[in-house]
């Protein structure tokens, strides 16, 4: 089994195995997460975006009385409609992120 982890300073990190060769721990180098995680920089719009679609989503259907189920299609159709009320910084973000 391999772990992956970021390496964080001025934390000790404690890992208790049964089988320790089984075990391979790899520590990412620093500022990796930024690279790897973009979704971590500046995407609070996104993700309020996403959660006010979901909750009109609710609302409406509680006004009619039926159950919302969101299906994949329907998640993308939210995401879709998040994404595209982002300011640029935060789509800056993920190009930065790939290069």
């Amino acid at each position: 089994m391999q772990c992956l982890a970021a390496s964080a300073q001025g934390q000790n990190l404690t890992l208790r195995a049964r089988n320790t060769t089984e075990l391979e721990l790899k520590f990412l180098p620093p500022n990796t997460t930024a690279r790897l995680q973009p979704l971590d920089h500046s995407t609070k719009s996104f993700k309020v975006g996403y959660r006010r679609r979901l909750h009109d989503g609710l609302l409406m259907n509680l006004r009619v009385g039926t159950e919302l189920k969101v299906d994949q299609l329907g998640a993308i159709h939210m995401i879709t409609g998040a994404w595209n009320r982002v300011k640029q910084s935060v789509a800056n973000c993920f190009r930065k992120a790939a290069s």
